[in-house]
């Protein structure tokens, strides 16, 4: 390249520091409908702004809790 040592060095650094930042990334998804969620790796359930429940799909399931009660419902509405 004809840019130099310290131009290369630059670039080769940008570009790990980009690749890193890829895998690292991650989203926030904000759902009534719970079929939007049930492939997330992690779920959190808040009820009036508080969390009370987290964990994946079929970890909130097993609970029997509210995520289960509301997963239950959607999906017997889905039936109709």
């Amino acid at each position: 390249m004809p840019w130099g040592p310290d131009v290369e060095t630059n670039l080769a650094i940008s570009s790990a520091n980009h690749l890193k930042v890829r895998f690292i990334q991650q989203s926030l998804t904000i759902a009534h409908r719970l079929s939007t969620v049930s492939h997330h790796h992690y779920i959190i359930v808040l009820d009036r702004g508080k969390i009370i429940e987290q964990g994946s799909h079929t970890q909130l399931l097993q609970l029997k809790k509210h995520y289960h009660y509301l997963w239950s419902l959607q999906q017997s509405l889905k039936q109709q």
